[in-house]
């Protein structure tokens, strides 16, 4: 997805483990993908959500709000976690505010439905109420985040590469600014 430490820590971890030649194709220098691949290991969400030919089998790494079903790869699936579970999460974000109480995230990813099912149960478990809202497309970013004023006391961005884009990370932190509710991002 890009040269951020990250994903270029990854990478070299992927280099090792395989230990033989790799074409390397790096989507945020517009890189072309080939059109076929015996395997694709894909770091990062903007890699692991993309179509591919042919379907091979992908192993995706690095996207930890990012999960990819048969409907939209029917090729071999693999997801690699990497991320801190919910539970490490919820205990960092009680340790910065500790008076967190209801947490609101927000996705558009239509396949981490699962991962944000986890969370509600991890957060109850913690005394947090977890407030998840899909939203469909980036039009109704604006009304999600009005309809969440006075009801949370913290918004957490998972890292979505199809929700987050300058303009509506823009868009989130002018809210979350305005309205005093701190916003908790798991990526640069």
């Amino acid at each position: 997805s890009s040269d951020s430490s990250p994903y270029m820590e990854a990478l070299e971890g992927v280099r090792e483990t395989v230990g033989g030649p790799l074409k390397v194709v790096n989507l945020a220098k517009s890189e072309r993908l080939p059109d076929q691949a015996g395997i694709i290991i894909a770091i990062g969400g903007k890699a692991a959500s993309q179509s591919y030919p042919r379907n091979p089998p992908l192993i995706y790494c690095v996207a930890p709000a990012v999960f990819i079903n048969k409907s939209t790869h029917p090729g071999p699936l693999a997801r690699v976690f990497v991320s801190p579970s919910p539970r490490v999460m919820f205990e960092q974000l009680k340790e910065l505010q500790p008076t967190l109480k209801r947490l609101a995230t927000l996705w558009m990813n239509p396949g981490a439905n699962d991962y944000f099912e986890t969370l509600t149960t991890e957060g109850a478990r913690q005394g947090i109420t977890v407030i998840p809202m899909h939203i469909e497309s980036l039009e109704e970013l604006l009304g999600k985040l009005r309809s969440l004023k006075g009801h949370v006391d913290g918004l957490w961005l998972p890292p979505d590469p199809s929700l987050i884009n300058p303009q509506s990370f823009s868009t989130i932190k002018q809210f979350s600014l305005s309205n005093n509710i701190p916003l908790y991002v798991t990526m640069d």
